[in-house]
């Protein structure tokens, strides 16, 4: 019983650990075209950095998060998080393909990790 109440005291101090504010939730499309999501802002109480992020829970792919910033100089919003590092799509006469375009940073570690725990939509797959 100890050990339940201190799980569950660790995940209440992780969910206190950061502040989401929802700014627009819905869903849009039909059967295998369906997307629920919830664009968020994430803050970082203890260092004031924020920043927005499109959490979206795609039909038969399950729950993803994308920035709603450019990631990169020159780069527009989005990108996918993997192996510690923003990974952009890029399509052009030199390269089609997902790059590398940057490490995240700390904060974007610590939100992620946040957004994954504590999805504002719901994270399962739908088939």
């Amino acid at each position: 019983m100890k050990a339940k109440n201190a799980k569950k005291a660790a995940r209440e101090a992780r969910r206190a650990s950061m502040k989401v504010e929802i700014l627009e939730k819905g869903n849009f499309g039909k059967g295998e075209d369906s997307e629920i999501y919830a664009n968020v802002e994430i803050t970082d109480p203890a260092t004031g950095e924020s920043a927005k992020f499109a959490c979206r829970n795609v039909f038969d792919v399950g729950y993803i998060v994308n920035p709603l910033y450019a990631v990169s100089e020159g780069l527009k919003p989005g990108g996918i998080a993997t192996g510690g590092y923003w990974k952009v799509f890029r399509e052009d006469e030199n390269y089609v393909g997902w790059m590398e375009a940057r490490p995240l940073t700390p904060f974007e570690k610590k939100a992620l990790g946040y957004l994954r725990e504590f999805p504002p939509v719901n994270a399962g797959i739908r088939m």
